[in-house]
Formats: C-alpha cells, structure tokens, sequence
C-alpha cells in the first residue's frame, strides 16, 4: 500500500452556479470554500483479480472489454485500470461459486454453506442498505 493523492479544486466553467450574494463574482480558490486542496488517496497496487460468475462469459467479456476500463475509486484520476482481461471456464457448481463470496445467513443455512459471519453488503450496489445483511463470508 502507498500513498497517492488526487487535488480537490474548483472548476471555473461552474461559476455560474456559486452563490456570491452582493459580493463580487469572482471565486477565490486560494482561501474559503472553493480552495484547492490534495487529498490523500491511499492506493494499493493489485496484480491479478479474479470473478467468479454463471452466464455467458464470452457475453460477460465483451461488455467488460467495450464499457469497463478501470475498477475502484477515482478511475477519472488514473486509479483502478485494467491491462488485461481474460475468461477462463472453471469447472464449479454453483454452490462453489456462491462459497467464494458473501451469502447471507439465511440462503447459506439452506445451501449448507459454512462460515465465519459478518455484517457486510452482499450485491450491488454495496452501497445500498437494503443489500447489506449478516452474511456467511469466505475465510
């Protein structure tokens, strides 16, 4: 892991949008809330990923090769981009798939699926409350 940083600034074309009040139009990006800034950005280095999916992988690959170009946080930034990507068949039931990632308790008491548990999110978009529960994860 590192260190990188990304810089926080105002741009000028959004002007319009500020509210001045009775003051000048000019924005002061060297003081106030429009002030430049670095933000930290802590960065990891990740050599080889790997999702484990059912479908159509050669469907999968081509959307992932025409619409994805980088994964994570700040791709605008530089971060998060993809070299290469491949589909490679593996030979996994479904239950062996559902393994290798979070399922929640419920759905793995039914499929027999052990593990240690944790309140995490479980599908996209993580973000989201409502796919967040108390989930059985991989160890």
């Amino acid at each position: 892991m590192y260190a990188d940083s990304w810089k926080k600034r105002f741009e000028p074309k959004y002007a319009s949008l500020a509210d001045f009040g009775k003051a000048k139009r000019r924005i002061d990006t060297s003081s106030g809330q429009y002030r430049s800034f670095n933000m930290p950005l802590p960065a990891r280095v990740i050599r080889d990923g790997w999702f484990f999916f059912i479908g159509d992988g050669n469907r999968v690959l081509e959307l992932l090769n025409r619409w994805i170009w980088a994964i994570g946080k700040k791709p605008s930034e530089g971060f998060g981009v993809i070299a290469n990507m491949d589909f490679r068949p593996w030979d996994l039931n479904e239950i062996e798939v559902l393994e290798r990632r979070p399922v929640p308790v419920e759905i793995a008491e039914q499929l027999g699926i052990q593990g240690m548990e944790q309140y995490c999110a479980w599908r996209p978009p993580y973000w989201g409350r409502h796919n967040q529960a108390r989930c059985v994860v991989p160890s």
